[in-house]
Formats: structure tokens, sequence, C-alpha cells
């Protein structure tokens, strides 16, 4: 926060504007006087305050007028109201318009300045949040358009599976490069071994005059030195000037050699009508399509290998959209969590702030407790934030031991086992098997198991967890708990992993997790299956991996 905040005062009282300045200049920040609402108005256009303290009770146009005029205008500035002791309406109309607190007169200067320091701490983390979720909008949409991107890769490499014909197959490829390198027009020229000629194959959005070449030699000006040296060729702006038949199509050109086993077999090229080059990630793209273009050509003998790398590619693109919805169901859970115990906090915050409850007595001092719990309970989701960052450390691996990821999320639920008094019996076998499951969405389910067996749990319980082989050999993680007093249909619900909106109402914090059926989705992908049962007032969690 900035030492010196711009704060106007909207006062025309000299004993309150005196109060307000000494201790808002004390601590340093910059004060502003404007005496009446009129003034604000019009003063308002040549300067933005960082914060204004508005008396509701101003001579001809009232602090509530001036704050409504500012919301109409949409206006977005912090208000703090002045009121008198007793004028409760006002002060709730003031926060209908808009005001994030209020200074009942006659005021300390302490008062001031907590209120004050309050207002612009809740305005920092507003301006913090949209800024941090402005950011997560670019990155969620630059991923959406890498998630078109492998779709479009992915359908490439079912059509080079499952088209026979070479014209149909190029002309897919074609057009699959033009789309992943966001261009306008492509073609694709296939080198003819036995005239040592360079033919145009296939093509998508050239102009009519230019079709009479298709299937027919053809200097487009780029392919052949392309070609010769094995590596791509990327023109634009005025590199493309001295070059007639480029130039009429377009200010950007890529061209990316297609080779089979080292050998040049061809040419890819797009064309962007901007100048805007082609970035790294569409080169990368459009490499990618020239390795199925050689794919295309090998034909048969390449089946298989395509068929690998399709499936690969759509497990990736699947796996980017779990990732996504990962962290939108943990933003979301840990905001419906933060909502609670803050709006508690600050409804005790504002009793002693306005001494409503006068000196330190026993009802004083559960509130300063209950406080205090409250915001220990905020803590812990802020720790359990940090599970995001973690995400992109183990993204990459591909491979998990069952034991290690469990005590992780043991680890990270410890604290909150103790608070409730729950206490874990856990016994593994002594088989460490290595599984093929992305170790970021074993935890993820894992987390996701431990945090509703600990939201069902009545305090003092104990709940075993366990991992051995079943009959079949298949390694197992079973966590059991006493179920507290759950309707029919909570059991129900439980039991489909049906578990929306299932925490919401709960009085403690149980950790912060994705729902059991987003698990269940997550499970799925690695061949695992989930199930949760019940047997006699006992749950059972169930993950049952592949073999």
């Amino acid at each position: 926060m900035d030492d010196k905040e711009n704060i106007w005062v909207v006062e025309h009282d000299p004993e309150i504007t005196a109060v307000l300045r000494s201790a808002l200049q004390a601590t340093g920040h910059t004060v502003r006087v404007v005496p009446d609402s009129g003034s604000a108005l019009s003063q308002i256009r040549e300067e933005i305050p960082t914060l204004a303290i508005v008396d509701l009770h101003l001579p001809g146009l009232s602090g509530k007028d001036l704050l409504a005029a500012w919301r109409a205008q949409n206006i977005q500035i912090p208000a703090i109201a002045i009121a008198r002791q007793g004028e409760q309406e006002d002060i709730i109309q003031a926060f209908r318009l808009g005001a994030a607190d209020y200074l009942a007169w006659p005021m300390r200067e302490a008062e001031v300045v907590s209120a004050v320091e309050r207002v612009l701490g809740q305005h920092s983390v507003q301006r913090e949040r949209d800024s941090l979720l402005q950011k997560m909008q670019r990155t969620n949409q630059a991923l959406q358009q890498q998630v078109r991107d492998l779709q479009t890769l992915t359908a490439l490499g079912k059509a080079v599976v499952s088209t026979a014909d070479q014209k149909d197959l190029l002309e897919k490829i074609v057009e699959g490069a033009v789309f992943v390198s966001q261009a306008n027009r492509g073609w694709f020229m296939l080198y003819n071994a036995h005239q040592k000629n360079l033919l145009l194959a296939a093509q998508h959005g050239l102009p009519k005059a230019l079709l009479r070449n298709l299937h027919r030699p053809w200097n487009d000006g780029i392919s052949r030195k392309a070609f010769q040296r094995g590596k791509p060729l990327h023109l634009f702006g005025k590199d493309l000037a001295s070059n007639q038949v480029l130039a009429s199509l377009g200010q950007s050109v890529l061209a990316m050699p297609v080779s089979i086993k080292g050998d040049a077999a061809g040419v890819l090229v797009t064309v962007r009508q901007s100048k805007q080059p082609f970035s790294k990630h569409e080169q990368a793209m459009l490499s990618a399509v020239a390795d199925y273009a050689s794919i295309a050509l090998v034909n048969v003998r390449m089946m298989h290998v395509l068929q690998e790398r399709a499936q690969r590619l759509e497990h990736l693109a699947e796996s980017v959209r779990l990732n996504e919805q990962i962290k939108a169901e943990i933003l979301e859970n840990v905001s419906m969590i933060l909502r609670e115990p803050l709006t508690s906090a600050l409804g005790y915050a504002e009793m002693l702030a306005e001494e409503q409850l006068g000196a330190l007595n026993t009802e004083q001092s559960q509130a300063v407790i209950v406080i205090r719990q409250k915001l220990q309970v905020t803590s812990q989701v802020a720790e359990h934030l940090t599970v995001l960052s973690e995400q992109e450390k183990l993204v990459n691996q591909g491979e998990a031991t069952l034991q290690s990821v469990v005590q992780q999320v043991l680890n990270r639920l410890q604290r909150v086992a103790q608070q409730q008094g729950i206490g874990f019996v856990i016994g593994y076998h002594q088989r460490t098997d290595v599984l093929q499951f992305n170790p970021a969405h074993l935890e993820r389910v894992v987390e996701s198991m431990l945090v509703y067996a600990l939201h069902i749990a009545p305090r003092g319980a104990q709940m075993t967890i366990s991992t051995l082989a079943d009959k079949d050999g298949r390694t197992l993680l079973r966590i059991r708990s006493k179920a507290t007093e759950l309707t029919t249909r909570q059991v129900q619900r439980l039991v489909n992993a049906d578990t929306e909106g299932l925490l919401k109402n709960q009085t403690r914090f149980t950790g912060v997790s994705i729902s059991l059926s987003l698990a269940k989705q997550i499970a799925a992908l690695y061949g695992a299956a989930l199930s949760i049962t019940n047997n006699d007032k006992e749950i059972t969690f169930a993950l049952k991996f592949a073999e």
C-alpha cells in the first residue's frame, strides 16, 4: 500500500476537519479538504482520490446525494461515511450507496486511522484480485487456443489413419496448417523425385488465377529455397517486396520443409495477409503439421505410430482441460470457505471499533477469541492455495508412488485433523508400486477423498487409511471413516459422488479440494476407479488403480 495516499475530506465542519486532517497527515497521507458536494462533483473531473471521507449531512447537496451521484456516474472511489451517534438509518443507506465503512462523530484519531487503513487495505486487495483475474483470463484464452490447436492436430492424426486418398489427406493437412498458424491461405508442394521438381499438390485459399497450377510444377518463390536448405524459411514485410507472387498473396510467409527419414519430400507453406510475423508457437504448430504430412506420405507403414500420437494429443488436451477445471473448483471452494469467517471477523471488529461493548469484559474476550479463530481458518485456507503453485512443478512428471502422494496430502491436512481431534490409523503394504498416474492429478484425487472423509467424521474419531493389493493384484487405496449425523439423502449423494455444495453448510474447516465427481473423472482418465460405499454408518472411500 502507498504510504502517501491522496485522501479527500468532504466536510464543512472545521472541528471534524481538524480531527481528520491531524490523524491522516500524522500517518503520512495527503489530505485535500473539499467543503461541499458541489465542489466534490466538479473537482472529480480533474482528480480521482484514492479514498474519500464524506459527511452525510453536508449543507445543500448531502453526502448521501454525493455518493449516489458518484455511483450513477460509475465513479469507483472507496468511501467512508461520517454520521452522528444513533443515525443507523443514514449509515445503512450510505452502505447501500457504496460506502465501505463509517465513522461516528465524535471520534478519536485512532479510529480514523484504523478505518482508513482498513478500507485502503480492502481496496488494495480488490485491485490485486482484479489484476489476477485479468491475468487468469488472458492465460485461459491462450490455453483455449492451445487446446483448439491440439484438437486440430488430433483431428489430423485421425485423418491420416482413416483417409487412404492422398489428395484428400493433403487438403486436410493444408487446412489444419492454415488454422493452427492463424494464416489466411496455404499450400503443399510435393517433391517429384523422377522429374526433380515441386508440384502444387494441395491448397487452401489461393486465388482462382493460381488454381491452374494445381498438380503442376509451380515456382512460388519460397518453396524451392526452403526445400534446398532443409530448414524453415520465414519472410515478412519488406523481405517480400522483391517477390511478386508472394507479395500479391500476403505480407508474412512461412515455409516448412517436410522430410521422410531425413530425405526432403515437400514443403508446407502458409501465408498471412497482415504484417504480423508468425510467432514461435505458430511455427512450432506448423512444424507439427509438417510432421503429420511426413507421416501421411509414409502411409501404411506409419499408421500405428500415427494412432499413438493422436491418442497422446487427445490425452494432453483432456489433461489441459482437467487442470483448468481443478483450479476453477478449488478457487470456487476457497471463495465459499472464506466468505463466512471473514464476515464474522469483520462483524466483531466493528463492534469493538464502535465501543458497543465498553471496557473489555467476558463477552468482549469471547468476541476476540472468535475473531482469532476465524482468522486462523482464513490463514489455513490461504496455505492451501499454495497447492495450486505445486501443480506446475509436477505437471510434466508421469509417474507417482502412492505412499509418497498419500503422505504429502496427510501432512497438508494434519493440522486440520488435529483441531477436530481426529486421528489417523495408517497401514501401508510393503509394495511401493510406481503408478502411471500424473502426481499432480493423483494428489488432487487423494486430497478430495480425505477432505470429504474429514468432513463427515465426528470429532475425536479414528480414521483408517490403508494401501493394499486386492485379489486381482491391483493396488488399492482405502479410507474408512465413521459418519456424522447425515441424512439419508446426504449419504446417497455422497455415495453417488454428487457432492456439489455438500461442504457449503459446514461450521468447521476441513480443507480445500475438488469435488468427488471431478476426482472420479481424473481417476478414470488413468484407468483407475473411485468408489464410495456406506455400511453401518461407516463410509469407505476406495481408489483402485489399473493393472
